[in-house]
């Protein structure tokens, strides 16, 4: 029943996402106000804010409201939970005071200073600059912001999806949706059973680096990226979701170099790939590879679980360990997905049906302290341009431990491919698929080789036997392949 004022003085973001939130008790309650006097950020920080109201949401005076003062406007990636009236946020200069008038977003094009609000299905009929976006439906309806052949600039980054919907924005055309920060945000408020996606080309203003930051609330099933990205390159990533899921998808490749921060989870999807070379520091939330190829270039990429699983790989989606990296994180491999790389994997691994191991980003050498192939697993084995040396001229499994393969006359796949396209002279050679430092196998499998170079190599008497001697696992009688020549003799 008292007001309460609290002036907090300086807020400093450091990294990740801050939160600030402010609430009143009880439809009769008096308001609360939270001060800022000033605000100092690092790169790459975020900012949620949420002012909890009641039944009488538009009875201002006693509402609940934060107030931050000496901010450059715009220059601040944010994101407001309070959606049903924006008034509840106010400030005297910048951030937050854009969001006190709703705005339609012209369809013949233009530009405004404040916030533009989409709540019916929309196609633009022209280019639109706008400070900040908000997605929100009006009833119960999901909303499509079609950009059709045009662009919309938003130019402090950030785009708020509103009032628990799954809501779209797409290009049937070519339009792009064109960032003039940084700080890109992307803040979704939805169920669990909604999915948030956009799908239209993104693109950049300034250049970067650029930071992700992406707050998830109300258990956000999942805010998905499946469109073409033509930034590509990025430098920290916040995932922050009670539950929901960021998934990166597409055909784009991209890579972020900074640390991933919050307590949501990751997905990749699409045909691209993604590249990590900054380390992971959230305390949980799981890593699911769908689609493409998902590279580890630090040892600390996607490292701090408490999840079980980890890192789990599914059907046709390929996962790289760098070459110069030793990785120990926990991961999970699934039906026809794919181990590869020129790195070291620090754990015991064992290699069920269909799961390929394809050493090397190309022709390479990929290490493990400890391999297990089970009946129906694959070896994926490539030839380069030369004969001499396992894991340069041709691809090398390491296991720095015991190795183990399928039980006796199950079967094992060795796919063979031939990267130098017929440049190897083969006949009579032998080469060195598997190495060992641990116990030999004890079993004899069934090999089944796929040609995957038909045109260049002869499979048809192949085989592979284990040297126990040397602690190897040895492919004999490969031959070259060569095309039908006609030869015409001139006397």
């Amino acid at each position: 029943s008292t007001a309460i004022t609290e002036n907090v003085g300086t807020l400093r973001l450091l990294s990740g996402l801050g939160a600030l939130e402010v609430a009143r008790q009880g439809a009769a309650g008096a308001s609360v106000e939270l001060n800022f006097s000033a605000l100092e950020r690092s790169p790459g920080t975020g900012l949620r804010v949420l002012c909890n109201t009641t039944a009488d949401a538009y009875n201002w005076y006693t509402q609940p409201r934060i107030v931050l003062t000496g901010v450059a406007d715009g220059l601040l990636p944010y994101a407001v939970q309070d959606f049903y009236d924006p008034t509840h946020v106010v400030v005297e200069s910048g951030l937050v005071k854009r969001f006190s008038a709703y705005t339609t977003l012209p369809l013949s094009g233009g530009s405004d200073a404040t916030l533009h609000t989409v709540t019916t299905n929309l196609t633009l009929t022209g280019d639109v600059d706008t400070k900040a976006l908000m997605i929100r439906q009006n009833g119960a309806n999901n909303i499509t912001l079609d950009l059709g052949d045009h662009d919309l600039r938003v130019a402090s980054g950030s785009i708020g999806f509103g009032m628990r919907k799954s809501h779209t924005i797409q290009a049937s055309g070519a339009g792009r949706l064109v960032f003039g920060s940084q700080d890109i945000t992307l803040f979704a408020a939805a169920e669990s059973a909604d999915v948030v996606t956009i799908s239209a080309p993104l693109a950049s203003s300034v250049s970067g680096p650029h930071h992700l930051i992406v707050p998830l609330i109300r258990a956000c099933n999942r805010l998905q990226l499946t469109g073409p990205d033509y930034i590509g390159t990025y430098s920290n990533l916040v995932v922050a979701g009670g539950g929901g899921a960021f998934e990166l998808g597409g055909p784009s490749n991209r890579v972020f170099s900074g640390s991933i921060t919050g307590w949501g989870a990751l997905r990749k999807s699409g045909s691209g790939t993604l590249r990590l070379t900054g380390p992971d520091l959230r305390p949980d939330g799981a890593t699911t590879v769908m689609g493409g190829r998902l590279v580890v270039a630090n040892p600390a990429a996607l490292h701090w679980f408490t999840y079980t699983d980890g890192t789990i790989v599914v059907t046709n989606a390929a996962l790289e360990i760098e070459s110069g990296v030793t990785w120990d994180a926990r991961f999970t491999l699934q039906t026809d997905s794919t181990l590869t790389g020129d790195g070291k994997i620090n754990t015991t691994k064992a290699i069920t049906n269909t799961v390929h191991v394809a050493p090397g980003h190309a022709v390479g050498k990929l290490t493990t302290i400890g391999l297990t192939f089970a009946a129906g697993s694959h070896l994926d084995w490539e030839l380069g341009t030369n004969t001499v040396t396992a894991g340069t001229d041709y691809d090398l499994l390491r296991v720095e431990g015991n190795f183990a393969l399928p039980p006796n006359a199950t079967e094992m796949i060795v796919d063979v491919y031939d990267a130098g396209n017929g440049a190897a002279f083969i006949n009579n050679k032998s080469f060195t698929l598997v190495e060992w430092t641990g116990t030999d196998p004890a079993n004899t499998p069934a090999w089944t080789f796929v040609n995957h170079s038909e045109q260049t190599l002869d499979t048809s008497a192949a085989t592979i036997t284990v040297d126990s001697v040397n602690n190897k696992l040895v492919l004999t009688g490969l031959k070259n392949k060569y095309p039908n020549t006609t030869v015409i003799v001139i006397r």
